[in-house]
């Protein structure tokens, strides 16, 4: 039995089950199913089986509805990066804005707001050639080759001079490398490590080297970044002569940042870290 067509989910389930919980495993088969454009055999069970996340089996994502070339190169898209895009939509006025992506990986956040906000042009930075390589197919695939703007570079780095734009948004490497031991060994083994990992002693020093770029930005005018809950609090003191603002993703955890170099309205007390 192979894991398309016929393979129940009690197979999924006998041949998957001491990884994933059934709930996971169901979405897996249900993506499989939706996705797979080829004939898989024992191959892609052995690749299943060893932990390797069916996203990167397949080389695809879902993200705000529609899909993404995805490699080893880069991140498997989240649902909280399609809650911070869900809210840039939701309070960004002017959507015919240049965006940067810092730490772009697939391309997933700026490529979501320009498809969905019409945000132009899109320069997408990353530390990986290979991550932008993965992110320019996408671009292509979404049919904003023309928009997209890969970038090399390390954003760790002062000296670095970002391109113009007015909207930034950024997923960043945030994690400790003490957390490691709580998370999950497909994550560990499969995805970069330089995309999850903050390669710096204190990860707090992402968001440092972040707002030091934005602050002194005279064009960028408002920041949206993931957060490492662990460090949410620590993160509001960083912008000097800003508004920041704490949204809970649907975890309840304090998972998203919205800075901006110009007053936020009032906003209820749970929600308003500023």
């Amino acid at each position: 039995m192979n894991p398309s067509g016929t393979a129940t989910i009690g197979e999924w389930k006998r041949r998957l089950g001491q990884l994933y919980p059934t709930g996971e495993l169901a979405a897996m088969r249900r993506f499989w199913l939706e996705e797979s454009s080829h004939d898989p055999d024992e191959v892609q069970w052995s690749r299943l089986g060893s932990g390797e996340p069916v996203q990167y089996v397949l080389r695809k994502a879902w993200f705000m509805g529609r899909t993404l070339e995805v490699d080893g190169s880069v991140l498997i898209p989240r649902p909280e990066s399609e809650e911070l895009v869900a809210w840039v939509l939701e309070e960004k006025e002017n959507h015919a804005e240049a965006i940067l992506d810092l730490g772009t990986g697939s391309g997933c956040l700026a490529l979501a707001l320009a498809w969905k906000g019409g945000c132009r042009p899109l320069y997408g930075v990353d530390i990986s050639a290979e991550a932008l390589k993965t992110a320019r197919k996408n671009a292509v695939a979404w049919g904003l080759e023309s928009s997209f703007v890969g970038l090399q570079a390390d954003f760790m780095d002062k000296t670095w001079v970002p391109p113009s734009a007015a909207l930034w948004i950024s997923n960043p490497p945030y994690i400790g490398l003490d957390e490691a031991a709580q998370m999950e060994k497909h994550v560990l083994d499969y995805e970069p490590s330089t995309a999850l990992f903050a390669q710096c002693p204190d990860p707090l020093d992402v968001y440092r080297a972040l707002a030091e770029h934005f602050l002194k930005d005279p064009v960028a005018r408002s920041f949206w970044l993931e957060l490492n809950p662990r460090y949410a609090e620590e993160c509001l003191l960083l912008w000097s002569g800003c508004q920041a603002q704490i949204r809970r993703d649907m975890q309840g955890k304090s998972r998203m940042l919205r800075v901006v170099k110009e007053p936020l309205p009032q906003q209820p007390a749970d929600q308003s870290c500023a």
